[in-house]
């Protein structure tokens, strides 16, 4: 462990560790219950590199090829993102203390080559992410290896990295070995260091624009990060409810009156519901279903 602490001798020095915390991920191949194949073992230093093959305690995600795609269950998602964001999947990771990155190493071995972004929080900022580098999917030689892609410079420290995947084009699962940040605990003077601008990265933007009540706002309410999302993502995770568990939960969601039965009223269902068979209530009347008595009609669309 890297001592942070600022002192005089260490103040502009370049440091480095290994995450230590695993905050947040899209999808696993292993078990919450398992520490095979499951993210919790990028939290950790090397231990596999530079070995190349599948090892139970790498980091494994669940995506690998086309096939989810072309497979007959797959659902055509609910997208408002232009053709440049690709990601599938993505990493939260934690580190000991903030810095100003420098140098980000991942460590990949086993079908390298799915990494497409990697991103800086900023916690002065509310929910606010900013783009330290972006590519498209590499096709690269079936051996382990460092992935150290040049970085953007930013104007905040930070101690959460996200990491984004795109697997379309390997043959099988990626597995990652460990992340190790490079930084300085000061902000690095450069020329031309006032001219560095940074923004918002592309996740943060696309979600600006899904949501339908305009700009993302903190939540004090007891629902807690849920009213964060955006109405269309809302409407997404109700559309796997069955109908009576949806009725029941429209008598006591104000989100639905709101926007759901608007939404609804104005869908163009010549191009298909956005939620196939989601009815619009009208709790005036009462209606069974399945036995269960509720107070409100329905039409279905």
């Amino acid at each position: 462990m890297v001592d942070l602490t600022p002192t005089p001798n260490n103040y502009d020095k370049s440091v480095n560790y290994f995450s230590t915390e695993v905050t947040d991920f899209s999808s696993q191949y292993g078990s919450e219950n398992s520490i095979s194949y499951t993210t919790c073992n990028l939290a950790n230093e090397s231990s596999i590199y530079p070995n190349y093959g599948d090892f139970t305690h790498a980091c494994v995600l669940r995506t690998y090829g086309p096939w989810w795609r072309q497979a007959p269950s797959y659902l055509t998602p609910l997208r408002r993102t232009p053709k440049s964001f690709i990601s599938q999947d993505y990493i939260d990771l934690r580190f000991p203390g903030a810095l100003y990155p420098t140098k980000i190493e991942i460590y990949e071995t086993y079908n390298p080559g799915t990494v497409v972004r990697i991103l800086a929080y900023n916690d002065k900022c509310g929910v606010r992410w900013a783009t330290l580098w972006s590519g498209s999917p590499q096709h690269v030689p079936a051996k382990s290896r460092i992935f150290s892609p040049p970085l953007r410079r930013i104007k905040f420290p930070t101690s959460l990295i996200r990491i984004e995947f795109c697997h379309t084009h390997v043959e099988y699962y990626t597995e990652l070995d460990a992340v190790r940040l490079t930084g300085t605990i000061n902000r690095p003077l450069r020329n031309g260091d006032s001219n560095v601008d940074f923004s918002a990265s592309e996740t943060e933007q696309l979600l600006q624009q899904l949501t339908l009540n305009g700009p993302l706002k903190s939540s004090s309410s007891e629902n807690g990060n849920f009213d964060l999302l955006p109405g269309e993502v809302i409407q997404v995770i109700l559309s796997y409810l069955d109908m009576p568990s949806l009725c029941a939960a429209a008598m006591t969601c104000k989100w639905m009156t709101t926007h759901w039965t608007p939404c609804m009223k104005d869908a163009d269902t010549s191009r298909g519901s956005i939620c196939p068979g989601v009815a619009i209530m009208d709790w005036s009347h009462p209606v069974d279903l399945g036995g269960q008595c509720l107070t409100g009609s329905y039409q279905k669309l």
